[in-house]
Parts: structure tokens; C-alpha cells; sequence
């Protein structure tokens, strides 16, 4: 029992060190992205004119794939943290991440869609924010918005109805012989990145995760392509602190199942062997 104490307590004490050890990096990069986009977007501009500050100003980092990885490799899966996009640059899903958190701490929110090709296949990501004319999609790898004629700006539901406002916007770019992201218009693979087949979340990633979604899209409909990511999932920190909580209560739940289970053993055997006594 003493060595199942110490083994419970040891693991308890490591999972509490990589807790407070991801704490302490979110903290600190929290900090960074605050004095980046402190550089980058005056606070004092519309939403919507710090949305573009802020993607303009990744426009000279690599879009390439940034195999950067939080604390330790067994994280990989988490992908880059937001400050190593920063540094190293990186794909559509690592710098919409990055953008959605540089303008959560303005206060804007913002959240991450998956286009689609027609063979079901995630093959993009962009970004759509809430700015003071209402939605407001970004492309964050091209660089890319939709803006209307009228004013404002076009959103995912827009988007999803009128296939033309992506193939009109790519033209007048083309046409200007613009390059307002770090990929080439060139490039953009319009018959993949499918408005239409927009939804939240990457359900491709497992086979669990596809069996999910179809659930939720027999129950839901359309309406299971709009469900809302958790705003933790952007940061791999936190997606650490928070599965190490699950461990953790896990952890304690075993121990005291364990513990109570040995006490009713004990409570039961304990009679037997005083009336074994007595006679």
C-alpha cells in the first residue's frame, strides 16, 4: 500500500510540474503577443482595420509548415504555439491560430473555419472576425478580405451562397498584381478551398472525430458546421493544463476507488477473524 501511495503521489507531482511549467509559458507568451500586436495594430483603428494590420504583418514569414512544437515532442500533435508561428512562420490552420489569439487580446473575437474540397477532404484555413461592420472573413496565408462595395465586409454565410465573391476578389488582386500575404494568388487552389463546405472544426483528423461529426450532423443538420471551437484549442499551453486536470482528477478518482475498495475488504475480513479468535 506504501508503494502504491508513493506511485500515485509521484505521478500526481510530475502531472502538477508540467502544469505549472505550461502556466508559466502561457503567461510569459501572452506577454509577447501582447507587445506584437502592440507593434503592429494601433488599438486606436477600427476592428477591422487591425484584423488587416494584423494579417498584413504576416506577410513576410514563411508559409510553409512550422514543425515547432510546445515543451516536449510527445505535444507535436498540438502543433506550433502562437509565438513560434511568430518567429518561424507557418501553414493556414498555424497563423489563423496566431491571429485569432493577437486579436483576442484586443478584445476581438474571432474563430477558425475549415474549407473543404468536394471530396470531403480539410484543405484550408481561414479566419472569420467580429469587427463593427459584422462578420469579416480573413485569409490569413494569402492574405485576403472580402470587401463589399456598399461598405463592410463579406462572412462565411455570404461566402457560402455566392461562389463569385472569392472568384471576383482573386481577379482584382490578379489584375492589381498584388501579393498581400506570403503565398502567391497564383497558388490559391480555388476548386479545393471550398466556401460552401466551410465548417469550425477539422473533423478529418480521426476516425473518431468523423463518426462525431456524423452524429452531430444527423442530429443537427448544417447547424453541426457551426459549432463554436473552444478558445483554448488555440493554445497549446492550455490544451496541456487542461488535459493534465482531466489526468489529475482521473488520477485521484482511481486512488480513492482503490482505497475504498481496500477498506471494505479489510472491514469485511475483520469479523472473521475476531470470531476466529473467540472460538
Amino acid at each position: 500500500m506504501i508503494q502504491q501511495r508513493r506511485f500515485f503521489t509521484t505521478i500526481l507531482i510530475l502531472l502538477l510540474g508540467l502544469q505549472s511549467l505550461s502556466l508559466a509559458y502561457y503567461l510569459r507568451e501572452q506577454r509577447a503577443l501582447a507587445a506584437y500586436v502592440g507593434k503592429v495594430a494601433d488599438p486606436g483603428l477600427p476592428r477591422s482595420e487591425q484584423v488587416k494590420a494584423i494579417v498584413l504583418s504576416l506577410k513576410d514569414k514563411s508559409g510553409d509548415g512550422n514543425e515547432g512544437y510546445f515543451l516536449l515532442p510527445v505535444f507535436r500533435f498540438l502543433r506550433p504555439t502562437p509565438w513560434q508561428v511568430i518567429e518561424n512562420g507557418g501553414d493556414c490552420g498555424d497563423r489563423s491560430r496566431l491571429v485569432i489569439e493577437l486579436l483576442r487580446l484586443r478584445g476581438i473575437h474571432a474563430s477558425k473555419w475549415a474549407l473543404y474540397n468536394a471530396q470531403g477532404e480539410s484543405k484550408h484555413a481561414v479566419v472569420q472576425a467580429d469587427v463593427e461592420s459584422g462578420d469579416m472573413v480573413v485569409d490569413p496565408l494569402f492574405g485576403i478580405w472580402f470587401p463589399k462595395s456598399q461598405g463592410g465586409y463579406y462572412g462565411i454565410r455570404e461566402l457560402r451562397q455566392d461562389p463569385g465573391i472569392l472568384i471576383r476578389r482573386l481577379e482584382e488582386l490578379r489584375a492589381k498584381g498584388l501579393r498581400p500575404g506570403a503565398a502567391r494568388l497564383e497558388f490559391y487552389e480555388i476548386n479545393d478551398y471550398i466556401y460552401g463546405n466551410a465548417r469550425t472544426i477539422n473533423w478529418n483528423k480521426s476516425f473518431i472525430m468523423k463518426s462525431v461529426y456524423w452524429a452531430l450532423h444527423g442530429l443537427l443538420g448544417v447547424r453541426a458546421d457551426q459549432i463554436g471551437r473552444p478558445a483554448f484549442v488555440e493554445e497549446p499551453p492550455l490544451m496541456v493544463i487542461y488535459g493534465v486536470a482531466v489526468l489529475e482528477l482521473v488520477l485521484i478518482l482511481v486512488w480513492f476507488i482503490m482505497t475504498r475498495n481496500r477498506n471494505q475488504v479489510a472491514a469485511k475480513s475483520y469479523p472473521s477473524q475476531t470470531h476466529a479468535t473467540l472460538a
